[in-house]
């Protein structure tokens, strides 16, 4: 069974797999709403942001913003080997990070872009998701349109190596 490492704001950090989460009682209430028992307290959650690139998610609980990094199994290989510490923006292509439905392309060939700009609009689990450049660079090509759907991994952006 696959395990996860949610970390916090104050860098604490929760082991996880999907049978402790089954056992968490968590209810979705609609697409960014989840009720949680904790403690015969009623929680209500939001997801405010997802960004799949970075693997972070900002959730509201009780009005106050929480920033969750999750790590899977390949992550915390990476960390154990010390790896993580090495930034590296020179990634020349951008793939799906999950199947999902291509909603918008907000870039084209040739385009100069900024670390963090929105590249394309990824809708996948019923979530909107956001894609975004994590360095800045130019576009070579576009390998996907609106209202196709992408396998994960399948190429998305491919980037000019010159200019990356």
């Amino acid at each position: 069974m696959e395990k996860y490492i949610l970390i916090n704001n104050n860098n604490k950090a929760l082991e996880m797999s999907a049978e402790n989460l089954d056992k968490m009682n968590i209810v979705q209430m609609d697409d960014r709403h989840y009720h949680h028992i904790h403690h015969n307290r009623g929680i209500l959650g939001e997801i405010v942001s997802i960004d799949l690139n970075e693997k972070k998610v900002i959730v509201s609980i009780h009005q106050k913003l929480h920033e969750v990094i999750i790590q899977d199994q390949l992550d915390q290989t990476i960390a154990s080997m010390g790896l993580n510490k090495i930034k590296n923006n020179t990634d020349v292509s951008l793939k799906a990070p999950m199947p999902g439905l291509v909603l918008k392309v907000w870039v084209g060939p040739g385009d100069i872009v900024k670390k963090g700009d929105n590249l394309i609009t990824l809708e996948a689990m019923k979530m909107e998701n956001i894609l975004k450049a994590n360095a800045d660079g130019c576009i070579q090509s576009v390998h996907s349109s609106q209202g196709e759907k992408v396998n994960k991994g399948q190429l998305l952006i491919l980037f000019d190596s010159a200019n990356s």
